[in-house]
């Protein structure tokens, strides 16, 4: 009965273990597969400025992002014209943001 028990729990572990391996890839997959196919231009960002001229410019782009990114907004500001300044107009065509492990935040101060 011991062994029944053992093998059970091996065949778990073992699938459980195949299971998150065979998952990780798949972001990386379905970026290339959207350069493939689309024609897309893929192009490396680490800064919000970066990211901001990427998402204006017309065209298909792959965007995966390098490092986290954080905008922050100064609360003074609320409510008025200025709150609005920054933030990006997108431009024409499809855009595919790929985070891989990376953050983007958004922060009040």
């Amino acid at each position: 009965m011991q062994t029944g028990k053992f093998t059970k729990t091996l065949v778990s572990l073992l699938l459980a273990a195949l299971l998150l391996f065979s998952a990780l890839p798949m972001t990386a997959v379905a970026a290339e597969a959207d350069v493939a196919e689309t024609g897309a231009a893929s192009v490396n960002v680490s800064t919000g400025e970066a990211l901001k001229n990427y998402l204006e410019m017309n065209g298909d782009y792959v965007i995966n992002v390098t490092a986290d990114i954080v905008f922050t907004r100064d609360s003074s500001v609320i409510g008025t014209r200025a709150e609005c300044v920054g933030w990006a107009v997108l431009g024409s065509g499809k855009k595919t943001l790929n985070l891989g492990t990376h953050l983007i935040k958004y922060r009040n101060e």
